[in-house]
C-alpha cells in the first residue's frame, strides 16, 4: 500500500471511542470505593467469578424497580455497580467467552462444507482447530487452510471405525 503522508491507517483497529465515557467514569468511581474499602486495586482477580454473578445479580434486582436507585454501602449509583461487575465478569471469562466464539465460527465454517471428506491433523502438534484435533489448536479456524491435514484414518485415508 501507497503511504500518503499525513495519514492515519486505523481500519480494524478497535475504536476506544465508541465505549460511553459515562460508563467508563461509573467503573472508575466504584473501583475507587473498592479500592478504598479493601486497600488493593487488584484484588478482585483474586474472587471467585460465582461472587460477581452474585453480587451482579444483587445490584441489578436493586435497580429491578429503581433503576436510579443508589447502593447503600458506596452510596453511588447501584447501576454502576452492575456495569463494574458485569466489567468483571468480562475480565474473568475472557478466554472462555473467546473460545466459544472461535468453536461457533469453526462449527458455523464447518456446517458448510459438512458434504466434503472429513480432514483430520497430522501432527502432534497441529496447526488447525477440528471437531478430531486434540491439541484445540486456534491458528487456523478453516481446517483447510492448515498444510499438516489429510482425511481422517489411517495414512492411508481409511476411516477411524
Amino acid at each position: 500500500m501507497e503511504q500518503i503522508k499525513g495519514a492515519k491507517y486505523d481500519d480494524g483497529k478497535p475504536r476506544p471511542s465508541l465505549v460511553p465515557v459515562e460508563a467508563i467514569e461509573a467503573i472508575m468511581q466504584v473501583r475507587e470505593f473498592g479500592k478504598a474499602k479493601y486497600a488493593d486495586a487488584e484484588d478482585w482477580r483474586k474472587v471467585p467469578r460465582e461472587k460477581w454473578l452474585d453480587a451482579l445479580l444483587r445490584h441489578v434486582l436493586h435497580i429491578w424497580d429503581n433503576p436510579l436507585a443508589l447502593d447503600d454501602e458506596s452510596g453511588l449509583p447501584a447501576l454502576w455497580h452492575v456495569i463494574t461487575n458485569a466489567a468483571f465478569l468480562c475480565a474473568a471469562y475472557k478466554k472462555d467467552m473467546q473460545a466459544a466464539v472461535v468453536q461457533k465460527a469453526v462449527n458455523d465454517d464447518l456446517a458448510e462444507w459438512r458434504d466434503e471428506p472429513e480432514l483430520c491433523c497430522t501432527e502432534i502438534y497441529c496447526d488447525s482447530f477440528t471437531q478430531t484435533c486434540k491439541n484445540h489448536c486456534l491458528k487456523h479456524l478453516d481446517v483447510r487452510d492448515c498444510k499438516e491435514v489429510q482425511q481422517c484414518g489411517d495414512a492411508n485415508g481409511r476411516g477411524n471405525d
